[in-house]
């Protein structure tokens, strides 16, 4: 966006000197910039098209897909804002997301006007710590990912994750959480000051029920949403009611 807007500024400029050969350069660049977008689009519904067809085996294309779906709607050029607003931020997180959302909460209470968080990482640790830590070390040895992969895929599958996760980025994942600094983490739940609306179900597989309902406690005050099944993932198994509350607490 911005190289667009400097592109314009650049060919304004030029045809105002009269520099036909700036005035050029900087047409090229834009009409770059237009093939790129132009491109993207294709890419999309190329690869919507072709998906239902054929099996890729491979999830880098997908990625690649999804990430230019939501690009596109961004690259309006001509309609660029010169900047961000972030005077009235809401963060949402869902699972290690959530301790992200009490993280930038605390820090920047200044921009912070209220949180969301979806099976969020509690208090305390889950269930499944204890089994992560034990597999840290051997997990960094590539063979050992690659022997442990077919179990950690479906590991991921009975939690409802995303498929086009690759084998590394699941075990990474993993590593992460064995990691996590829970102290720190309480500190940030201890010092978050901005409404929060807390979500979880009571079947999650990862995080028990009572650990979700001590959050809803420690956080500040707002909607509370416990649902009795939906899974770790609940913000797709509840998509509707989640968003709808959403919207009605943050107007």
């Amino acid at each position: 966006m911005r190289r667009y807007r400097l592109a314009q500024e650049a060919l304004r400029l030029a045809r105002e000197e009269q520099a036909e050969r700036a005035a050029q350069e900087a047409q090229e660049e834009l009409n770059a910039l237009l093939l790129f977008r132009n491109d993207l689009g294709a890419y999309v519904r190329l690869y919507t098209f072709l998906s239902q067809i054929f099996d890729y085996g491979n999830t880098a294309i997908e990625k690649r897909a999804l990430f230019y779906r939501r690009l596109l709607p961004l690259l309006e050029f001509g309609r660029e804002r010169a900047g961000i607003d972030l005077s009235q931020v809401v963060l949402i997180g869902h699972s290690a997301g959530g301790a992200v959302v009490a993280h930038i909460a605390t820090h920047r209470p200044d921009l912070v006007v209220a949180c969301v968080m979806i099976s969020s990482t509690g208090l305390t640790a889950h269930l499944v710590r204890a089994p992560m830590q034990l597999l840290a070390q051997p997990l960094r040895l590539a063979p050992v990912r690659t022997l442990l992969a077919p179990a950690i895929r479906r590991l991921y599958s009975m939690q409802g994750f995303p498929r086009y996760l690759t084998d590394d980025e699941r075990a990474f994942a993993l590593l992460d959480a064995g990691a996590f600094d829970f102290g720190q983490h309480r500190a940030n739940l201890a010092g978050m000051r901005a409404p929060t609306m807390v979500v979880w179900a009571t079947d999650d597989p990862v995080i028990p029920t009572g650990t979700f309902r001590a959050l809803a406690d420690a956080v500040p005050a707002g909607p509370r949403l416990e649902f009795p099944n939906g899974g770790h993932n609940v913000q797709k198994t509840h998509a509707a009611e989640i968003a709808a509350a959403i919207t009605a607490f943050v107007g």
